[in-house]
């Protein structure tokens, strides 16, 4: 993407259709996006990185778009979101924010709950947002430690003004 964001993950992340992950509203006023990623967020684990561009300039408030996020999962049919926020920066420096905390979503082929943990930063420059999103189930101290891995591995390249 553009800005580069540089991650370490288990596995290889692929490129996803954007057009798979956003709706009409917000596509109408995205000029670009990329989306690389693993897995979904029922599976024991997956990361997600998107950039993405706006068309006009926009004043971006990244607690608001942490907020759609987590209406998002509520549309998708996750229940019981506990949501914790707080500042986040990069080993380089760049600022964004971090949203975390847990979330039950329905397991539709056992028609059982599962509790998952989920990690989300973001990041705005130039006119974009970065996003970096993490989950795993709840207690899974493997998913905890990949997690951590990944979460510090985040390299931003500053964007050229």
């Amino acid at each position: 993407g553009n800005p580069a964001i540089k991650i370490e993950t288990p596995e290889v992340l692929k490129r996803t259709d954007p057009k798979e992950i956003i709706n009409e509203k917000i596509a109408a006023v995205i000029s670009e996006m990329q989306v690389f990623s693993f897995g979904k967020i029922s599976d024991p684990l997956s990361i997600s990185i998107s950039t993405l561009t706006y068309k006009e300039k926009k004043e971006i408030d990244l607690d608001l778009i942490a907020e759609e996020f987590l209406k998002d999962f509520e549309s998708k049919g996750a229940q019981n979101l506990i949501v914790k926020t707080e500042d986040f920066s990069t080993q380089e420096r760049v600022e964004g924010r971090k949203c975390y905390g847990t979330m039950d979503i329905l397991d539709k082929e056992n028609k059982s709950g599962i509790k998952i943990y989920y990690e989300l930063l973001v990041f705005k420059q130039n006119n974009g947002l970065q996003y970096i999103m993490i989950t795993h189930e709840e207690g899974n101290e493997f998913g905890k430690k990949i997690s951590d891995k990944v979460t510090n591995s985040v390299e931003l390249k500053r964007a050229s003004i």
